[in-house]
């Protein structure tokens, strides 16, 4: 599993990408981390970020799944109370066999006050 390094809130004039590994990903959220995947492939591809803590009764917390079309999708960030392991990483799985059609990077941005 490959760690996305977060940029930060400045982005370069180029977005750096890391290729998606096979076992998934993960990167470090603080709530304001926003992933962008490359799909490279000539079909959808299912991303799931998943959810690691449910909140209080009645609500419910389900994985994320998302269906990243070809070419650009940017996945909004996600509550870290929810979707953080204990490390503080969101963990992305996708299919069997389509990591290999995947690009990824993360970068920050600030929240709104």
């Amino acid at each position: 599993m490959a760690e996305i390094t977060v940029l930060p809130e400045v982005p370069p004039s180029t977005v750096t990408t890391i290729d998606a590994a096979d076992a998934g990903d993960k990167y470090r959220n603080e709530g304001d981390a926003r992933v962008f995947l490359f799909n490279d492939a000539a079909l959808s591809i299912d991303v799931t970020r998943l959810a690691q803590r449910q909140p209080p009764l009645p609500l419910d917390c389900d994985d994320d799944v998302v269906a990243c079309a070809p070419g650009l999708t940017i996945l909004p960030p996600v509550s870290p109370r929810y979707f953080n392991d204990a490390l503080g990483f969101v963990q992305l799985r996708y299919p069997a066999g389509q990591a290999v059609n995947l690009r990824l990077a993360a970068r920050r941005f600030p929240r709104a006050l």
